[in-house]
């Protein structure tokens, strides 16, 4: 005679394989931030863009960001991320330099070259 299977073990595995399921896509979850890193995008200006004034506003994005700093000078970021800064810029060109720091130590730095008009 076959043995009909077990209701109680077949659950039991079950409510198993998903309480394992759950731990690690919680775990993939809370590991992304580290695996992806922090990351910097400067919307205004663009590399090697003329700007009109001697005075100018970088402004840009960055994630996952804990402290950013352009030119060596620590920038506030808001909750979203988003930062703008007034600089100024010298004829020939002037190097930025934006740099941003996660929570977890790694950091990226972006250079940017900005030339002034004449």
């Amino acid at each position: 005679m076959i043995k009909a299977p077990d209701f109680r073990r077949t659950l039991q595995i079950t409510l198993f394989s998903i309480l394992i399921i759950m731990a690690l896509a919680y775990g993939a979850f809370r590991i992304y931030p580290l695996l992806s890193g922090v990351q910097v995008i400067i919307y205004t200006p663009k590399d090697f863009e003329e700007v009109s004034t001697s005075t100018f506003v970088i402004s840009g994005k960055a994630l996952r960001a804990n402290e950013i700093e352009i030119q060596g000078r620590p920038i506030l970021i808001d909750k979203n991320g988003n930062f703008s800064e007034t600089l100024v810029s010298l004829y020939p060109y002037t190097i930025i330099t934006v740099e941003a720091t996660d929570k977890y130590g790694g950091k990226v730095s972006k250079i940017l070259k900005v030339i002034p008009k004449k």
